[in-house]
Formats: structure tokens, sequence, C-alpha cells
């Protein structure tokens, strides 16, 4: 084990409290780290290097960063097998991934075990951060979680129930296990919702719900806390990297993982966004070796805090999680329309449960509406009205009521399909 792996755990669990410049210091270390690493054994990133005129020690840290070309899931695609990969590397013995795909461009991805555990590291550090205790059990609707050796000692236990099973089977087997805190993506939770109503999970007094991989709406938070009785935690993560950000349980902001992940937020027209600015979201990821990932485009506009709010975390901080880039909207004006404001309109509305924005044509939209009790068409006009003052003149709103919004092949609600012409990917 090197000298700065044994500085990331020696200083693991104390790092979020640190003064900001002291973070960055830290990940100004791991980066030139991973840029001389890139350029001695990666041959995608030598000739990427190469072809920006770049050097490796001309790459000092964070700031040095923007010197490089922002790297997209349409590069990592051309890449022939084994390019990305570090030389010496058994991919074998590898652990491999394939981001989830909902703009049709999924990509695989390679992690050593070691990197899979410090990853995991990061993610429950943040679950602490975040209200769980050490000997809470914990239960995920999902894939199994991995096993680590806290587990094998009896330590942040954790248990799994498939999501591939009827709704009603899922409960069932929640109603039979002992557990502190509950994890899932909104979506399913929305969809038990009912259920856990009749259920006696309520009188668990659980402790926390923690939710991840796709967007949790105000509308389902509000749900899941007074059906259940506890907080709701979000966590904000990809396949490519793990954890990025986590919701503050003190100063409600995501804080992001800047020990795992190197943050750029870019505008439209190439700069770092500003206090109450959004971008595109690019990381570069610290622990990443095996398949370096940097500057990074996941494809995902974030928003910076306008102005910041005292916490005694001190990692860096995103306010929201607007959506996908691929969700921005081409209007007739030759303008685009982030999905944000869109969604804020759509979850101010009493009585809608769930909803999908489909953009048809640049001048259309339907909205897609699953209704509850206190939805009419007073809701409806409120509803339209809210999206007509966002839009240039002659864009034409429907609000259709629907009994189901179908998810994607990867389990997800996509709130916002922008259009693309012909459904281009």
């Amino acid at each position: 084990m090197s000298g700065l792996e044994i500085r990331h755990w020696a200083g693991f669990a104390q790092r979020p409290f640190l003064a900001p410049e002291r973070v960055r210091a830290y990940q100004d270390a791991r980066i030139r780290r991973l840029i001389h690493h890139a350029w001695r054994n990666v041959a995608f990133y030598r000739r990427r290097f190469e072809d920006a005129g770049i050097r490796p020690e001309e790459i000092r840290g964070g700031a040095d960063l923007q010197r490089l070309p922002i790297l997209t899931k349409a590069d990592l695609r051309a890449c022939r097998d084994g390019e990305l990969l570090a030389r010496g590397v058994d991919e074998a013995s590898c652990l491999a991934e394939i981001s989830s795909g909902t703009t049709g461009e999924p990509v695989r991805f390679v992690r050593t075990r070691g990197e899979e555990y410090t990853l995991f590291a990061h993610r429950l550090r943040a679950e602490v951060l975040s209200g769980l205790r050490p000997w809470d059990a914990r239960m995920k609707i999902g894939s199994a979680p991995v096993r680590t050796l806290p587990h094998r000692l009896g330590l942040f236990r954790c248990d799994a129930v498939s999501d591939g099973q009827p709704h009603t089977q899922i409960l069932a087997e929640l109603e039979k296990k002992r557990f502190d805190v509950l994890c899932a993506m909104p979506n399913i939770l929305d969809i038990l919702l009912p259920l856990f109503g009749e259920s006696n999970l309520r009188s668990r007094k659980l402790r926390r719900v923690f939710c991840g991989a796709e967007l949790l709406t105000g509308a389902t938070r509000k749900r899941l806390e007074e059906t259940l009785g506890c907080r709701v935690v979000d966590f904000y993560g990809a396949t490519e990297v793990n954890l990025v950000a986590w919701e503050c349980v003190r100063c409600g902001l995501y804080h992001t993982c800047d020990d795992a992940v190197y943050a750029e937020v870019i505008t439209e027209d190439g700069r770092q966004a500003g206090a109450g600015e959004e971008g595109s979201l690019v990381l570069t990821a610290l622990h990443s070796f095996a398949m370096p990932l940097i500057r990074y485009e996941i494809g995902d506009v974030v928003r910076r805090p306008a102005a910041p709010r005292g916490c005694r975390i001190g990692f860096g901080a995103i306010d929201k999680i607007v959506g996908r880039v691929a969700d921005h909207l081409p209007l007739p004006d030759g303008q685009w329309l982030g999905p944000c404001r869109l969604i804020e309109v759509a979850q101010s509305i009493e009585g809608v449960r769930r909803f999908r924005i489909v953009q048809t044509s640049p001048a259309s939209l339907e909205v897609e509406v699953q209704r509850e009790e206190g939805f009419g068409e007073e809701q409806a006009g409120r509803l339209r009205g809210g999206f007509e003052k966002l839009l240039p003149a002659g864009v034409r709103v429907e609000i259709r009521e629907v009994d189901d919004i179908p998810l994607t092949a990867g389990g997800k609600l996509r709130i916002v399909e922008a259009w693309r012409g012909a459904r281009e990917p």
C-alpha cells in the first residue's frame, strides 16, 4: 500500500469535516497520481494527452484538469477492446458493470475488487453521516448487497429482497424480516406505498429510508415520510463511480463525495458553473485505476447552490439534480429548456401522484398524470397554465390522465422525454 493510500484510510472518517482547502489539497494529490498512471499505463489516455499537447507534469491538480478534453460515452464506445484498461490489469479478476443506458448509450465499466470495496466504504460513510448506526439492520429492495468485513463482524448488516417479483410478495417478505433502515429506488417505494398503509411497517418505527438510483420527487418524499413515519434521505450515484453525492440531513444540500470524485459543473458555453447555475456534471474518479475515468461527462445536469449554507461538512455541494442532458427540451425559437422548472411545476400540483412529460415535437408536450384524490379539472388547468408560462407562445400542452406510467427496462421512472427528431438515441 502506497503512502497516499495510507493517508487516505488514516483520515477517512474525518475528511468530510476538513476545511475545503485541505480537501482540495487531497484531491490534487490524487489527481496527480491518476494522471501519471494514465499516461504510463493506458494507451487511450496517452494518445488523448498527446493530441491535446499536454504533458502529465502540467496537470498539478483539479484546476488544471480543464486543459484536458471532456470524456463522453461516445468516446468510450469508440474504443477498441482493452484500450481503456491499464497495463497489467487482469480483466478476468475484475468486476464489470454496465451503465443503465436510459439514454440508449450503455457502457461497460471495469473495477478491481479493491476499488469496489473502496467505493463501497465511501457510500457507507455517507450513510453513517445520514443517521445509520453500526448496529442498524438495513433492508434493500433490489440486488444482493456487497458482503464485506464489517458484515461478517455483525456490523452494518444488510439483507435484500428481490424487486423482480410481484409487489404483494415484496411486501410479504418485508413484513417477515426485521430491519431499521429501508433502501430502495423511489419508484419501487412509490408503487408499494398503497400497500404500506395496510402493513406492519409503520409500527416498526423505521429510522430511515435511503433512496437512490433515480430522481426522488418532493411528492414521493412527502408520502413516504407520512406513511412510514421516518426521514427519507436521497443518495445520488452513478454506475461508473458509485456515490457522487448525498443529501445532508443538516443543511439539505447534496454534498459531493470529494475524496472519491472530483466534480465539475460545466455550463453550455464551457465555463465552470457559478452560484445558482446549472451545468453538465463532469467527474474524475479518484480511485479508479484499472479503468481510469478522467473528466467523464455522465450525462446529468445539476445545479450549484445559489448561496452557501452553514454546515460542518466541508465537501462541495449541489442543490438540485436537474435531470439528464438528453432531457433538455428543444423549443421552436431555438432555445433549450431544462426539465427542472417543469418538474417543479408538476410537483406543486395537488393530486399528482406520478407524472411523465413527453415532448412529441418542439411545439407540443404531452403530460401523463397518474392521479390520486384531489386532482380534477382545476388542478389540470393549473398544471397546464404553469407549463405554458415557461414555454414560448404557441407550444401546445396536453394533459392526459393514465392508470399507470411504465418504467424503463432498467426499472427506473423516466420523468422527462425530450423530442429528438425521429427519436434518435
